[in-house]
């Protein structure tokens, strides 16, 4: 497996990469698998700091920038718990998943579905 990571677009919680499939053939010949994993927002420190900061900017509850200001577009209310993340790159690493080359794993919550 390829791994590659990026970090969040600052403010957005959001790596960016969307809209940039990985690469699809370098390592292919050599069982190299390559892919990306695009989640929404994960429950971690820099997000609880900024759900805090929020919070204190609006003048509203933690819970109420969940609801109003992070997860607005998302089907499912609720943050990505990191666990959940490192179960779907567990699954990508392993051999279950070597034909999963060149694809893109979006974990957002119904984000894009909107």
């Amino acid at each position: 497996m390829l791994a590659h990571a990026l970090r969040p677009e600052p403010g957005t919680g959001h790596s960016g990469a969307r809209d940039r499939p990985p690469p699809r053939r370098e390592g292919a010949d050599h069982g190299v698998t390559s892919v990306c994993v695009n989640p929404g927002y994960v429950r971690t420190a820099l997000v609880e700091k900024q759900i805090a900061d929020q919070a204190r900017a609006h003048q509203i509850s933690e819970d109420d920038v969940l609801e109003q200001v992070l997860l607005t577009r998302q089907a499912i209310k609720r943050l990505v718990e990191p666990d959940e993340v490192g179960a779907l790159v567990l699954w990508l690493a392993g051999e279950h998943a070597t034909m999963a080359t060149g694809s893109s794993y979006v974990m957002d919550g119904g984000w894009l579905a909107r």
